[in-house]
């Protein structure tokens, strides 16, 4: 079993308020193992619904990188294991309204 089976994943309401309150620069892992076989349903060996939350989680992102919101990075530490880390950017788009409070 991989090191990212045996985690779960960071929850979409987590993600969102910590990029809600997010100070320029602030960074926040949000997986760790092999994003594209542990959200994969052929590959992953995460439970359905945490395989699911990773993938909206994801998800979310890369569409808040897409619109401005974050820089993505990625560590690797081995084999299969890697770090991803959301970087909020320092400029502010306008707030998706999905997740204006």
């Amino acid at each position: 079993m991989t090191r990212a089976a045996r985690l779960r994943p960071l929850d979409e309401a987590r993600f969102t308020a910590w990029l809600q309150r997010a100070e320029a620069g602030e960074r926040l892992t949000y997986w760790r193992g092999h994003l594209a076989i542990d959200a994969s349903p052929l590959a992953s060996r995460l439970g359905g619904e945490d395989r699911l939350e990773l993938d909206r989680v994801s998800r979310l992102a890369w569409n808040m990188a897409q619109q401005g919101w974050l820089d993505l990075l990625q560590q690797r530490h081995g084999a299969h294991d890697f770090s991803y880390v959301a970087v909020r950017r320092r400029h502010e788009p306008a707030m998706p309204a999905r997740l204006a409070a």
